[in-house]
């Protein structure tokens, strides 16, 4: 259910800002390995997503106003080993460009949605541990207690925990604000 609950939220907070969901897409479609080397040879690491999709932010000019996530719904089940695993997974395959070739596109996120506060900041935690400090941007980590579908709009909101902060309590929103350059109309 959160994974659906998690795609209705986003559809109604979409129609009050400036985001649009324009994507969503769930299933094996979406599944994926990477090889990933390391002290203990080759390993073949999968990909699985709960989900993918898109946000168009208007805000920003076209073909600069996609961003887009694949989803991670944990119910406190995976182990650490294996939630380390799934970090692992998500930046080889950002790194060996394999989304680009599946997906079609430039880059990604991870949004890891989690029961608890508790849980997200021990997740993105264990993140900073492991990536290194380029990769630990595509990350974020809530709980969704933070949001409900009586009141969607929080979800875009400065709610996520990142690893690019280290064990901190700054938050973040799910799209960044655009810098000023990137709003601003060219006048010929």
């Amino acid at each position: 259910m959160m994974i659906v609950d998690i795609h209705v939220i986003l559809a109604l907070a979409a129609r009050e800002s400036t985001f649009r969901l324009i994507a969503w897409r769930e299933g094996r479609e979406l599944f994926d390995s990477v090889s990933v080397s390391d002290h203990h040879g080759v390993q073949k690491l999968p990909v699985r997503p709960d989900a993918f999709f898109t946000l168009e932010d208007s805000r920003r000019p076209e073909g600069a106003n996609r961003a887009h996530f694949f989803l991670e719904a944990d119910r406190s089940t995976a182990t650490q080993t294996r939630f380390k695993e799934k970090i692992r997974a998500y930046w080889h395959y950002l790194e060996q460009g394999l989304h680009a070739t599946k997906f079609g596109i430039k880059n990604f996120r991870v949004l890891t949605l989690t029961l608890t506060e508790a849980r997200a900041e021990n997740l993105c935690a264990l993140a900073a541990s492991l990536l290194p400090q380029g990769a630990r941007k595509y990350h974020l980590f809530t709980s969704c207690k933070n949001f409900s579908l009586e009141n969607p709009a929080p979800v875009f909101s400065e709610i996520y925990f990142s690893p690019r902060a280290g064990v901190s309590d700054a938050r973040y929103p799910l799209i960044p604000p655009p810098k000023p350059s990137q709003t601003e109309a060219t006048v010929v």
